[in-house]
């Protein structure tokens, strides 16, 4: 009995230090015994799912890629080939193309091939083709993008599986360690039940011999209190204000009306979007370079190709005719509408157009300074009155000789009611006749009824709205006002955007959009 209850006492401190050896292996290698403790298998089943679906995604935009280049190669922009060669864009050019096309044969049975109108619409013809071309070389750089993305994502998920099985590897040579220690446990338990089991036969104090309990670990005298818990409190404290902040940040952006989403607005009010002018360039801890430095020292950076894309949208909204009347207002003043027509009128002289930039803001008149204009031989006031002609009341830039500008400067006398009277009509006439392309700087459509009646004597109205700054309900009262007048067409133009901004998502969306950019506008 005595020999029995020495292996008893050294088989319960054995099974006692097996368990510490357990619970201080598990803890230092983050396995356990338990299967259910163990999410890392279902994390790499997880990830094993996502990479397939990420290479299927791979493998068919490359596939969609292949099929819109060798669309584009062999000429074919159908619809069938692809969703993105369906677009109302591209619809809109193929239904040019075939009415010019008809135009043509017209013509050509009733002229010969050198006659004026047959060489115009041989003219529209290779111009809506090279739209078509341009159309489908940006609807392949989507879809290059996309590839790209879709790669970059197949490497990531690849190396983070690569990661985790590395890690499962070895947690399985962990895990094999455990389940040793776990059957020498069950070893010495099992012994410890045999020899417990034979000390109650031969005790003669078996009835207080229990042999299924024994002392595994004494309590630990506590060191801290059990209430209150400081860090608990803290950790639901932030918790808590985190929740509150996100719905007073939900609230505040529901009560903001102010730009921000192009194709949200564009749907609101109804009017096509032209173009979106991004925010000066600027190096860090310098300021940006004025808006006429950076159109003629910067022509190939993305300030200077929005307003191209801006001449071009003005060009197609006008039916592709040679000449039109351009009128660029705001509904509120410091929106960008000057920089926008002298940016317009600039990309249409370089264009090749003869272009004429107007400034009509007669009670600002800040496009004469911010040009650096000099002085014109004549004012207007001394055109209204007939004493000179209209080559002398404009300047032509230097570094554009097919832009011609009128900005009267402050101390011309000509009154700001001129706008009202017949005079008007007459001067933009006069224009229409010698140039090409007219552009006229108005006021802001929400503070003068200038700009309201100078749209009844123009093709086509730009609308400037700034980013962060303009409201939806202010360039909906504009656009209504233009449509009351029921004459020209209407487009609009999302001014100082932030193309980086505008990448919702994640740091690593736009940090991928930002390359993505930079490819083609070098800083």
């Amino acid at each position: 009995v005595g020999f029995l209850r020495q292996q008893s006492t050294e088989l319960a401190s054995r099974i006692a230090a097996i368990e510490g050896q357990i619970a201080k292996y598990a803890s230092e290698h983050g396995v356990s015994s338990d299967p259910r403790d163990d999410l890392l298998r279902a994390s790499i089943q997880q990830a094993n799912d996502q990479l397939s679906t990420a290479r299927g995604e791979y493998t068919q935009a490359q596939a969609r890629l292949a099929q819109v280049r060798l669309a584009a190669k062999n000429g074919d922009t159908g619809a069938g080939v692809d969703p993105l060669l369906s677009s109302d864009f591209l619809t809109t050019l193929r239904n040019d193309e075939a009415a010019a096309t008809r135009d043509r044969a017209q013509l050509a049975g009733n002229y010969g091939r050198n006659h004026p109108l047959v060489q115009e619409a041989d003219a529209k013809i290779a111009a809506v083709r090279a739209m078509i071309s341009q159309e489908m070389l940006r609807t392949i750089a989507i879809l290059e993008n996309e590839v790209r993305v879709d790669e970059g994502r197949v490497d990531q998920l690849t190396k983070s599986l690569q990661a985790s099985n590395e890690e499962l590897r070895q947690r399985s040579l962990a895990e094999a360690k455990l389940r040793e220690l776990n059957n020498d446990l069950l070893t010495e338990q099992k012994l410890n039940d045999l020899v417990s089991g034979k000390l109650g036969s031969l005790d003669p104090f078996s009835d207080a011999v229990e042999p299924g309990v024994r002392t595994v670990s004494t309590a630990e005298i506590p060191t801290s209190p059990t209430f209150p818990k400081l860090r608990l409190m803290l950790a639901g404290g932030f918790a808590a204000s985190l929740v509150l902040a996100f719905i007073l940040v939900l609230t505040l952006e529901s009560m903001d009306g102010r730009v921000r989403d192009s194709r949200r607005v564009s749907k609101l009010i109804r009017v096509p979007l032209l173009a979106s002018i991004p925010l000066l360039p600027r190096k860090f801890l310098r300021p940006a370079l004025p808006p006429l430095e950076t159109l003629l020292s910067k022509p190939r950076s993305a300030f200077s190709d929005a307003f191209r894309s801006l001449y071009s949208a003005c060009t197609r909204m006008n039916g592709g005719r040679v000449k039109h009347v351009v009128l660029v207002t705001s509904g509120l003043p410091q929106e960008g509408k000057t920089t926008t027509a002298m940016g317009l009128a600039m990309a249409a002289g370089m264009d090749g157009a003869l272009t004429a930039l107007i400034d009509l803001d007669l009670r600002t008149r800040h496009l004469h300074t911010s040009m650096g204009l000099g002085s014109a031989s004549k004012t207007l006031d001394d055109y209204l009155r007939g004493d000179c002609g209209l080559a002398e009341i404009v300047q032509t830039l230097p570094e554009i000789p097919q832009l011609d500008v009128m900005a009267p400067r402050a101390d011309d006398q000509t009154s700001p009611e001129f706008l009202n009277s017949s005079q008007l009509a007459k001067l933009l006439e006069a224009f229409r006749l010698e140039y090409d392309v007219v552009i006229i700087d108005a006021p802001p459509m929400l503070v003068l009824e200038d700009a309201v009646r100078i749209a009844a004597s123009v093709d086509t109205v730009v609308v400037v709205a700034a980013c962060d700054s303009t409201t939806q309900e202010a360039l909906s009262q504009v656009v209504e006002r233009l449509r009351f007048t029921g004459g020209p067409s209407i487009g609009w133009v999302f001014n100082r955007v932030d193309p980086f901004q505008q990448a919702h998502g994640a740091f690593r969306k736009a940090y991928l959009r930002r390359q993505q950019i930079r490819r083609y506008f070098p800083v």
